[in-house]
């Protein structure tokens, strides 16, 4: 037995701390990441994201937890891996929030303009591409649930090629699941899963455990950009 009405007001509770926790300045400035689980009940992730839009309109990224996936695939029995990945990016799309799965998001903040490749589309590049692609770019963002073989072969390949870019590795289970090579210091790594905070330096951090707590709030980092 659900109290919606209950659930409700939580939500806009919740979303109001999350909004007192912004930094003030500039929100063209300001990207917020997402590492998944935030509930395995998809009409409530409709909800919360609803009213979440409502009232932060600050650029979002997510990346789909194993909550996600359990609770829409318990509530949808026939749907597989990539329906349900399907369904939450067609509804967080209409929102205007990034769902990354395996994917690699370019932002070039000066003109305004945002690239989006698949991990299979880098992987056909060369080395030459891969640095054109960068070459004008402010920062980019590669994004996994599990992270996988190829995103640590892509991982290693960017560290080779174009290591001073500015780039954020947000997955959801820790980077030591999936990656063998040693991580960049000049990029920033996120992750979930754990529910432990973890904070290595000033470039690896699992700093983000916000649901452990009873009132939320946005945890920062600082990533200047050139």
């Amino acid at each position: 037995k659900i109290d919606y009405q209950q659930i409700e007001n939580c939500f806009q509770k919740q979303i109001q701390n999350l909004v007192a926790s912004i930094p003030k300045c500039d929100h063209n400035q300001i990207r917020i990441f997402i590492v998944g689980d935030v509930t395995d009940n998809f009409e409530l992730f409709q909800r919360f994201f609803c009213l979440y839009r409502q009232q932060i309109k600050i650029k979002t990224y997510f990346i789909l937890g194993n909550h996600e996936f359990k609770g829409l695939f318990y509530e949808k029995k026939k749907y597989n891996y990539f329906q349900i990945v399907d369904c939450y990016r067609k509804f967080l799309s209409s929102l205007a929030i990034e769902l990354l799965e395996d994917e690699l998001v370019i932002e070039d903040v000066k003109q305004q303009k945002v690239f989006k490749y698949s991990i299979s589309e880098i992987l056909s590049l060369s080395d030459s591409k891969i640095k054109t692609i960068f070459d004008h770019s402010s920062f980019g963002v590669l994004g996994s649930f599990s992270g996988s073989k190829i995103l640590a072969q892509i991982h290693t390949q960017l560290k080779k090629i174009t290591p001073n870019i500015k780039l954020i590795i947000a997955t959801h289970f820790p980077f030591k699941v999936w990656l063998r090579d040693k991580i960049n210091p000049q990029w920033v790594y996120l992750y979930g899963h754990t529910h432990h905070d973890v904070k290595i330096e000033t470039f690896c951090y699992a700093d983000n455990q916000i649901g452990v707590q009873k009132k939320l709030k946005f945890k920062k980092f600082n990533f200047e950009l050139n």
